[in-house]
């Protein structure tokens, strides 16, 4: 008599991407300083990579397939002030069950990114200083 096994399901683990080189051919993208904007308000949008100029080399990582435009500039630096309040307006989708669509926005001291993906000892080293997971308005206020 044939012995049958059961299909064992496992949870697969999405891997935060791997680094890749620097580019030097990768576009320069301005900061956004302290005193801009003058009102401190950022319009935080999902839009493409950049293709080869894009994400990828401007920081030496793997990208998701889509990035943040901050004021209409691709994943800048922002410069901030301790002790004044900035609001970011965030478009980043509301229906986390379609990945191309959705995309949490938060502001870390995390370089590479990808929190979401981090297992719980990776998360302990990111400090998370704002989160926005739905449309809309979020206010980030830095202490002194």
């Amino acid at each position: 008599r044939p012995q049958t096994t059961q299909p064992t399901t496992t949870r697969r683990t999405i891997a935060t991407p791997r680094p890749v080189a620097r580019d030097n051919n990768a576009w320069v993208i301005p900061p956004i300083e302290c005193w801009e904007p003058d009102d401190g308000v950022f319009y935080a949008q999902m839009g493409p990579t950049g293709g080869k100029h894009g994400y990828s080399a401007i920081t030496g990582h793997v990208g998701w397939g889509i990035s943040w435009f901050i004021n209409g500039l691709l994943i800048p630096e922002i410069h901030v002030v301790r002790g004044k309040t900035y609001t970011f307006v965030t478009e980043g989708g509301n229906d986390p069950s379609i990945p191309a669509k959705y995309h949490p926005f938060y502001i870390t001291d995390d370089p590479v990114g990808g929190y979401e993906h981090k297992t719980p000892e990776e998360r302990k080293n990111v400090t998370i200083l704002l989160v926005s997971t739905a449309p809309g308005l979020e206010n980030l206020h830095l202490r002194e």
